[in-house]
């Protein structure tokens, strides 16, 4: 993995918990998105919804940057 600080033996295990879950909040971030848009899309195909929605792209974006952002810095501020 490319991790933006030194791993030493002292912090290897904090830094490789702070980096494995991250990886496991984005991957059910990335669940639920594709869950939404299945359901969406199932909807706009039955009529029930004439659009996904406006404000989607902005909430998939945040649900895709905010854990990234928020782990590297909590592996910058443990250093």
């Amino acid at each position: 993995m490319n991790i933006p600080v030194t791993v030493t033996e002292e912090n290897a295990v904090r830094i490789y918990s702070h980096v494995t879950r991250m990886m496991r909040v984005l991957n059910f971030s990335i669940i639920l998105l594709f869950n939404y848009i299945m359901i969406a899309t199932y909807l706009v195909a039955t009529g029930y919804l004439t659009a996904i929605g406006t404000f989607s792209f902005p909430i998939f974006m945040f649900l895709i940057f905010a854990p990234i952002v928020y782990y590297i810095i909590e592996i910058f501020k443990n250093k």
